[in-house]
C-alpha cells in the first residue's frame, strides 16, 4: 500500500530498473533531441520533468522516465529529480512500478499495442482469471486495449 508521496533529488546511480517493464521508444531523432536539451538545461532539466520512483525498504525502483534517467547518467549527472511514491513493502513498490510503467506510457500517448499484449500475457500467467481481471481493470489495461475507432479504421470517409 502506497503511504506518501514525496517530492526530492534522488541519486541517478540508486534507482533501479526492472528488466521486465512497458517502455516507450523513442526514435534516434528523439532521444538525441532530448540529450541535447537535457545537455543544454542541465539537472534543472529534471525540476519540470521529473522521473517517478516507487520507494520501498531502502530501493528505489523506476515507474516512469527511463530514458531521462539514462541520457542523465550517460551525461554524469549524479542526481535526478523525482516523484517518489513510498510503498510499506519492496513487493508493492516493484509491482506499482511494474503496472504503472504502462500506465505513465500509454496515457501519455506512447502506445505499442505488441508490447502491451506481451506484458499482460507474460504477468497474468499463473494468475487466477478472477485475479488477472481484477487487476487488469484496476490497473486501467482493459481500457488501454480498447483500440480507438480511427486506429480500427472505423469512422473514416472513402
Amino acid at each position: 500500500m502506497m503511504k506518501e508521496v514525496k517530492y526530492d533529488w534522488v541519486e541517478a546511480d540508486n534507482v533501479s530498473v526492472l528488466d521486465e517493464r512497458y517502455y516507450s521508444t523513442l526514435s534516434d531523432t528523439e532521444l538525441e533531441a532530448l540529450r541535447q536539451v537535457i545537455r543544454e538545461r542541465g539537472e534543472g532539466f529534471s525540476l519540470e520533468n521529473p522521473i517517478k520512483v516507487n520507494a520501498a525498504d531502502g530501493a528505489l525502483i523506476l515507474r516512469d522516465g527511463l530514458n531521462r534517467l539514462r541520457i542523465f547518467r550517460e551525461l554524469g549527472y549524479k542526481r535526478i529529480y523525482a516523484i517518489i511514491r513510498v510503498f510499506e513493502r519492496e513487493d508493492e513498490a516493484v509491482e506499482d512500478a511494474k503496472w504503472g510503467s504502462i500506465e505513465d506510457n500509454w496515457h501519455r500517448g506512447q502506445r505499442d499495442l505488441r508490447q502491451l499484449l506481451e506484458f499482460v500475457k507474460k504477468w497474468t500467467t499463473g494468475m487466477e482469471l478472477s485475479k488477472a481481471v481484477k487487476t487488469l481493470m484496476e490497473r486501467g489495461v482493459l481500457e488501454a486495449l480498447r483500440i480507438p475507432p480511427d486506429v480500427r479504421g472505423e469512422g473514416q470517409r472513402p
